[in-house]
């Protein structure tokens, strides 16, 4: 996988990845790091992902809308807050529950395929 994103322009970008799958959070961890990315997480509860959004380490975030039954949405608050672009991740389709303020915000259906994931964050981490 690393070949098709040598020279990545997101060498560096140290992205929150929030999602509560082990197995899920593992393959996003593994295309965002030969992306060149920096991972911060994964956090796989909105209390961790909060911490971690609220630090000074942070570009911006992938995450998953449902937490163990907790919506993401506080973390896509302080994200939005501190002007950090981000994208939600759900296997919910259209269904997933999301405040008002998130429903224009882009959804990627799980499962994610590697250039999907590099479309959306050409797509939405564009001003970085």
């Amino acid at each position: 996988m690393e070949a098709p994103f040598a020279g990545s322009r997101f060498q560096g970008l140290r992205v929150l990845l929030v999602e509560d799958s082990y197995l899920i959070a593992q393959d996003l961890e593994r295309v965002l790091t030969a992306l060149g990315c920096a991972v911060v997480g994964p956090a796989g509860t909105v209390e961790s992902a909060c911490a971690l959004a609220a630090g000074p380490g942070v570009d911006a975030g992938i995450l998953d809308i449902n937490l163990h039954g907790q919506s993401s949405a506080p973390v896509a608050s302080l994200l939005r807050k501190r002007q950090k672009p981000f994208f939600f991740v759900t296997g919910y389709g259209s269904g997933a529950i999301l405040p008002d303020e998130f429903r224009r915000y882009r959804r990627l259906l799980k499962p994610i395929a590697p250039m999907d994931l590099v479309d959306a964050m050409r797509r939405e981490f564009s001003r970085l």
